[in-house]
C-alpha cells in the first residue's frame, strides 16, 4: 500500500457516541469497503431467502440494507471494535425504534463528517482545499464523501487558475 493510502487508511478515526436506553455505543463512519460488504451481504441474505428484488421487495431490500451497514458502523467507543460478531446478532438485539434512531445518529454523524459535495458551500470547501495543500499529512480525509474527494483531487491535481486580482494584473 502507498504511503499516501496508508495515511488515509490512518485518518479515519472518526467516532460518535451514542446513548440509547441507557447503553452508550460508538458509531464509526463507514469506508466504500464497507458499503459494498454491506450490498454484496444483502444481496446474499435475499437470495438465501429466496426473495427477488422488486418493488414489492424494496421495504426488505432497505430494511436488510440498513441493518447490514449498522452491523458495520456500531463499535465499543473505548476499542473501535464491532460491538456484534454477526449481523443476526444485531437483528435479535435492537428493535426497530432503536434502529431508527441509531441510523438517524449515524447520518447525521456522517453529514458533519462527510460533507457532501453537492451541499458543501463554496467558501468550505475552498478552506478545505487550502487546508490540504498546507498540511496533506494532518487532513482526515477518509471521513469526506466520495464526491468531495473527487472535487478536491481534480481541483489539486488542475488547481483553479488564479484571479487576475490574485495574480497581481490589473486588466
Amino acid at each position: 500500500m502507498s504511503d499516501i493510502l496508508s495515511q488515509l487508511k490512518a485518518s479515519g478515526t472518526s467516532l460518535r457516541t451514542v446513548v440509547i436506553d441507557g447503553i452508550t455505543v460508538g458509531l464509526r463512519i463507514l469506508n466504500d469497503q464497507d458499503y459494498l460488504d454491506a450490498d454484496l451481504a444483502m444481496l446474499a441474505f435475499m437470495k438465501k431467502m429466496n426473495v427477488t428484488f422488486a418493488t414489492e421487495s424494496s421495504e426488505t431490500y432497505e430494511h436488510e440494507k440498513s441493518t447490514q451497514l449498522l452491523f458495520r458502523a456500531l463499535v465499543d467507543p473505548e476499542s473501535g471494535v464491532r460491538i456484534a460478531k454477526t449481523v443476526t446478532e444485531i437483528r435479535d438485539a435492537i428493535s426497530r425504534d432503536q434502529k431508527a434512531y441509531l441510523i438517524s445518529q449515524y447520518l447525521e454523524h456522517e453529514r458533519q463528517c462527510a460533507p457532501r459535495e453537492e451541499t458543501m458551500p463554496e467558501e468550505e470547501f475552498s478552506a478545505l482545499f487550502e487546508s490540504v495543500k498546507k498540511k496533506p499529512e494532518m487532513m482526515s480525509l477518509s471521513d469526506l464523501s466520495t464526491e468531495t474527494l473527487k472535487r478536491l483531487i481534480l481541483s489539486l491535481a488542475n488547481p483553479p487558475a488564479s484571479s487576475p486580482k490574485e495574480s497581481g494584473s490589473t486588466s
